[in-house]
């Protein structure tokens, strides 16, 4: 398949100006929720739920103060990791599909009756599973934060469920198709893109038909806008990225369409900021043309002394290490690393306002 090139808006502020979306802070989020991992918009009211060892809960958020009004027990469903949820006519699937290791055999996806969740009278309800793996996983060994078969994010498009894998080994995602109904599914690679970052939410819009993924590049936020596409050729459709600020954390979970180019964002609660609720509309740039990225990149990515950006301008280069500290930096087009110790590093570079224009990782060698 054809993969295009993508197209990149950069900003900073969350001021927005004609070439900008428009991101801004509604709430700060109840602490029973801190981990929230994903979003839906349903019957106006926002639930979300929380990840690895967030118990098989669902919870209703109040987006005026941010505080749990409802809480719905999943009875029979497991929760090794819930990363994402989604929902269509009739049911809501939440994924259990989290795997940063990547050595999971018991990938699932749990469907409850939209029905039963809005009239349960004892706010419990019961799922069907639906089961699957990857056809083209074969090692199992453990590879954490290495894994290309870790999962965070889904839509449901159609009559058929698009996971988004998030690939710690080459930060891109691939897209799979898995049917809606209960079973055990051996599912394939159906479309790949970059996304130069780690996916960890999706939401599907089908009155707008676009999609927003959600994540972040190491300590950067970024979303991944997908529109004007058809069928299931996401990759042949225009794709955007944005990385815009986002108050507290900048590990941004669930995403949830709105309506009208607009959108939920919750951020989990890490080291370095709070867990928040935002609004994110993107209708300054849902229908104007794109605007073609400039070609950036940096080499080698195993360096052992000088690591060089390409660019037709002056950078600001910096150096994370694996705790997120800023360890070296620089302006121009190369920095030199062979001070440094051996191991994993991640790089941004900016412009001199600042952009975020790449955000990479390397090995100092």
């Amino acid at each position: 398949m054809k993969l295009l090139s993508i197209l990149f808006i950069l900003f900073i502020s969350n001021h927005a100006t004609s070439q900008e979306i428009t991101v801004s802070t509604v709430v700060p989020l109840d602490g029973a929720v801190w981990e929230t991992s994903g979003l839906i918009w349903l019957e106006d009211r926002l639930i979300t739920h929380n990840d690895s060892g967030g118990g098989h809960y669902l919870y209703e958020i109040d987006t005026v103060d941010g505080e749990v009004m409802r809480t719905v027990i999943v009875a029979n469903a497991a929760t090794s990791d819930w990363e994402d949820i989604c929902y269509d006519a009739d049911y809501i699937y939440v994924g259990d599909f989290g795997n940063n290791a990547g050595t999971r055999t018991d990938l699932r996806i749990f469907r409850i009756s939209i029905t039963d969740y809005l009239t349960t009278p004892t706010d419990t309800v019961y799922c069907d599973t639906i089961a699957f793996n990857y056809a083209d996983q074969v090692d199992f060994e453990p590879g954490v934060y290495t894994t290309n078969y870790d999962a965070e994010a889904f839509i449901a498009y159609n009559d058929s469920l698009y996971l988004f894998s998030k690939n710690w080994g080459n930060l891109e995602t691939n897209v799979y198709s898995i049917p809606k109904e209960p079973g055990d599914y051996t599912v394939s690679i159906i479309d790949n893109f970059d996304t130069d970052g780690l996916v960890t939410g999706a939401a599907y819009d089908a009155e707008k038909n676009e999609i927003l993924l959600c994540g972040y590049n190491f300590i950067t936020p970024f979303l991944f806008f997908i529109k004007g596409f058809s069928g299931t050729e996401f990759s042949e459709a225009d794709l955007l990225r944005v990385s815009p600020s986002f108050e507290g954390s900048f590990q941004i979970e669930g995403v949830t369409a709105l309506g009208n180019h607009s959108f939920f964002v919750s951020s989990e609660k890490v080291d370095t900021g709070g867990s928040f609720l935002h609004r994110v509309n993107v209708s300054n740039f849902a229908g104007t043309a794109a605007v073609k990225a400039e070609s950036i990149r940096i080499y080698p990515k195993r360096v052992t002394s000088i690591l060089r950006v390409s660019g037709d301008q002056v950078y600001k280069i910096q150096i994370f290490n694996a705790y997120g500290q800023l360890v070296l930096s620089a302006s121009g087009n190369e920095i030199n690393m062979s001070s440094m110790q051996r191991a994993a590093y991640y790089v941004n570079v900016l412009n001199m306002n600042n952009e975020v224009l790449l955000s990479d990782k390397i090995i100092k060698m």
